[in-house]
């Protein structure tokens, strides 16, 4: 067994294609539309349509998630935003307005004479707690929010094109409980006309599931050859087979994603898993709407989008989302009118928070601010622990040479040696960052007066730079990625005035328990399963940091005066072409996903808009600890540097799940 999850965990870094998976036939008469989310793009689905429909009479096409969507993927969470505005009512105040419609939709089902119920026969059931105007208000509340909230297809535009250009007649076929002229709005809102009619299985009576949708359509058009497409694999294409009409399978995106996993968390899916068994109200809407919106995105994207495009899209977007509803959210409660957004991997959360808040984001800044740049300007007095921390600081092992010249590039290597020999540390021998702090402070203590002179030269230029951005001014509030709060530490020291600074995630230590004013989206100082979430994404910072990484320059090295106000000197970055182009593309999904979802909340009550922290930090968490086979295959071998430009390293085996490294 081991012998073969090392050969998978092989086949995960090689540079063979991906494997082929096969699908599962359905019958004679059924067959995948879509075998691979990628195989296609919507013209080619159309010619593909084009050709199957020649020689077809009658298309009949399922409605809901064949033709039309809505913005949440769950049908029942339309009753969930009706019961926002049924609880500002003061005459259901404190009633649970969303179980009472599924127990009376359930209720009603149960006594209908026919396969399936009215809108008004819900409603009925619902007289013993509201009098008839306020039910016919929320009738027509959940009709309005069903016409908001539903949006066409490109898979079924694409079928619905290729229909009518090979001349078929067009026949809506759907399961739905909706009076047929609410339907008709909706086709004709998302852009659909053109219909012969629309079978509706509460207004007609009859319905695909148990086949006699199918039927009725037979003797309605006798003697012509019938089509049916949908994506329910039973009503859809059991049913009607069974009752004697062709059926095809256009199958959802979403619904293809186990078979072809791709960059996408396996969670994406909310109707399936944990999100289906066990998760808070709040937690389900978020990844209602977000699954939804990938969904939508992966049906306008088949066949331009790869691994590289879903895991920004499906992954590191809705991280983004969360984070910047965050910090909107917690800036308003402190006071903050101005934000700082501190290099490098400020600089995608900038552009996120801009996306997400639009015209009504604070005023904000980049700030080219990074720990070597503060840690520079501390060196005035090198003897310190503050600069001990960051003389030693790497996140590869690096020789005492390395950590003495990436900061005294100029210093000889014999003096170095003779450093190391009279400290009795082994010149050649790499240390980590621990063994760095535990042997080398005498080793920079014999180099105190040129660290100093460094200290000296900085410090008054990064004084003079920050007073530029008045990072100190009341109301204005750092951003960054965080982990320690050194930055804000240093910031406090170095202007001698208090910062607030807000952070993706924060350790418990005493810098951080010292230093007032630190909020952290993933916060390790309030235990329990936040503590246990930040040690898993802190154990694999460098992953993290690759998919938030500002590609445009290395990390900052000094701030030098300008004529015109001030320059910044850069390490090499350490990106390589195909590595930069990559995460380029990969960012530019994320915040795709980041512009859609401030869209598409819009339509949502305020209570429904903001994601919940599982729902936003969810599938990044999964990415992080759990990554599948397709996903490090896509970013394996992306260069990263946590050393100030000494050494490199790359993703690589490191991030295999456990179960899939070499033992």
């Amino acid at each position: 067994m081991r012998a073969r999850l090392r050969r998978i965990a092989r086949w995960a870094l090689d540079e063979s294609p991906t494997a082929a998976v096969p699908f599962r036939h359905l019958g004679q008469a059924a067959r995948l539309v879509v075998p691979h989310r990628r195989s296609a793009g919507s013209e080619e689905i159309s010619r593909e349509w084009a050709d199957r429909l020649q020689g077809v009479d009658v298309l009949s096409v399922d409605m809901f998630d064949t033709l039309v969507q809505r913005r949440l993927l769950r049908p029942d969470d339309v009753h969930e935003v009706v019961g926002f505005e049924a609880g500002r009512d003061r005459r259901l105040a404190g009633l649970p307005w969303t179980d009472m419609r599924r127990q009376a939709e359930g209720v009603a089902r149960k006594g209908s004479p026919t396969p399936d119920v009215t809108l008004d026969g819900i409603f009925e059931q619902l007289g013993a707690f509201a009098d008839a105007e306020l039910l016919a208000s929320l009738k027509r509340a959940e009709l309005r929010t069903e016409l908001e909230l539903v949006r066409p297809t490109a898979r079924g535009r694409a079928l619905w094109q290729a229909a009518r250009e090979a001349g078929a007649r067009i026949v809506v076929t759907t399961d739905i409980y909706l009076p047929k002229a609410e339907l008709a709005a909706m086709l004709t809102a998302c852009g659909y006309e053109g219909w012969d009619s629309i079978r509706a299985s509460g207004a007609d009576g009859v319905a695909k599931f148990d086949g006699s949708s199918f039927r009725s359509l037979r003797e309605d058009y006798p003697g012509l050859r019938i089509l049916h497409v949908g994506d329910n694999r039973h009503s859809d294409v059991r049913a009607a087979r069974r009752s004697g009409v062709t059926a095809e399978l256009l199958e959802r995106p979403l619904d293809a994603l186990p078979a072809a996993r791709g960059g996408l968390p396996s969670n994406a899916d909310p109707r399936k898993g944990r999100f289906r068994r066990s998760a808070s109200r709040r937690t389900a809407w978020g990844a209602s709407a977000s699954a939804a919106l990938t969904e939508d995105w992966l049906d306008r994207n088949r066949g331009r989008a790869d691994v590289v495009d879903e895991i920004g899209y499906g992954v590191l977007g809705p991280a983004l989302a969360g984070f910047s509803q965050y910090l909107g959210r917690e800036a308003e409660r402190s006071g903050i009118d101005r934000l700082i957004f501190l290099a490098r991997e400020g600089a995608i959360l900038r552009r996120a928070y801009e996306a997400s808040h639009g015209r009504s984001a604070l005023e904000n800044d980049y700030a080219v601010i990074s720990t070597r740049v503060l840690g520079l300007s501390g060196l005035v007095d090198p003897t310190s622990e503050e600069s001990l921390h960051f003389l030693t600081k790497t996140s590869a092992p690096l020789t005492p040479a390395d950590f003495v010249s990436r900061i005294l590039p100029d210093v000889p290597e014999a003096d170095v040696r003779a450093a190391c020999r009279r400290a009795g540390v082994a010149w050649g021998r790499r240390l980590t960052r621990k063994e760095a702090r535990r042997g080398l402070a005498p080793v920079f203590a014999e180099f105190a007066g040129e660290l100093a002179a460094i200290g000296r030269a900085e410090r008054p230029v990064l004084i003079d730079y920050l007073a530029s951005l008045k990072t100190s001014d009341p109301g204005t509030a750092i951003v960054d990625v965080g982990w320690a709060g050194s930055i804000q530490s240093a910031l406090n020291r170095l202007t001698g005035r208090t910062h607030t600074g807000f952070y993706l995630a924060l350790s418990d230590s005493p810098t951080t328990r010292a230093v007032p004013h630190l909020h952290g989206w993933i916060d390790q100082r309030l235990g329990g399963r936040t503590a246990r979430d930040f040690r898993r994404v802190y154990a694999r910072t460098p992953a993290l940091e690759v998919l938030l990484a500002n590609t445009d320059h290395g990390s900052a090295a000094a701030v030098r005066r300008a004529p015109d106000g001030f320059a910044f000197e850069y390490l090499p970055n350490e990106f390589q072409g195909t590595d930069a182009e990559r995460i380029v593309r990969l960012q530019a999904r994320a915040l795709e996903y980041v512009r859609d979802y401030a869209e598409n909340a819009e339509s949502l009550p305020a209570e429904m808009r903001e994601l919940s922290f599982e729902a936003a930090f969810g599938p990044v968490f999964e990415f992080l600890t759990n990554p599948s086979l397709s996903q490090l295959r896509a970013l394996r071998g992306t260069q990263f540097d946590g050393s100030y430009g000494v050494r490199s390293a790359r993703l690589g085996r490191w991030w295999i799940p456990t179960s899939l490294r070499r033992r």
